[in-house]
């Protein structure tokens, strides 16, 4: 029985590269641009890890290549990023791996070389080292305090809301109470008149057994 040997593929990614180049040479088929030249690729592209990783947090993959990816182009230092990613309620941190993430408010901890489509000592040269920078837990727990007040003051928001639709309602309501209380009111000094007509009518009445002449 033969023995089978697991074999290292150095270099596979470009190797299959080349061989999908000469596939499309092969049978006269047009070059994607990013395949021709890796510094045209599209940088909303992604790969299934990228994608898988955004479907468990309920994202689209490209929304979070175009966030991270602009955050990234404009900032120029570690802390810059990291204000821009603030307004898109997520935190820059450093890895388990020595290298930086993006930790998404889900709690997610998404790789920034993966999703930005550079290496590691590119990411580094921008922002410098990831161990100055606070960990994934820090985050976590800077984006919960964070979420948790931000949840606060939408629930403090919706009750003034809430408050100020009421205050119409509650006037309509004592308003019409006073209307109501006015016509019982009304109805029973009317009740009242018919009463007294009543037993004024009576006495004028002759009783039994009287005469008039």
């Amino acid at each position: 029985m033969p023995v089978l040997k697991a074999k290292q593929l150095s270099f596979f990614k470009s190797r299959l590269r080349e061989i999908s180049q000469e596939l499309h040479r092969d049978m006269g088929l047009d070059m994607p641009d990013g395949l021709k030249d890796r510094a045209k690729r599209d940088p909303l592209n992604f790969d299934r890890a990228t994608w898988q990783q955004a479907q468990r947090i309920g994202e689209d993959p490209r929304d979070l290549k175009k966030i991270i990816g602009q955050a990234f182009e404009f900032a120029d230092s570690a802390k810059a990023f990291n204000a821009v990613l603030e307004q898109s309620a997520m935190q820059l941190a450093r890895g388990d791996k020595r290298g930086f993430v993006v930790l998404h408010h889900s709690g997610e901890a998404l790789p920034l070389h993966r999703f930005l489509g550079v290496k590691q000592k590119d990411v580094r040269a921008r922002l410098g080292q990831p161990e100055h920078v606070q960990t994934v837990d820090q985050a976590r727990a800077f984006l919960k305090d964070r979420m948790t007040a931000q949840a606060e003051r939408q629930i403090e928001e919706l009750k003034k809301a809430h408050d100020k639709e009421r205050r119409p309602m509650a006037q309509a309501v004592r308003q019409l109470k006073g209307e109501q209380r006015q016509a019982r009111s009304d109805v029973m000094a009317a009740t009242d008149d018919v009463e007294v007509g009543e037993q004024r009518r009576s006495s004028l009445r002759p009783q039994d057994g009287e005469h008039h002449d």
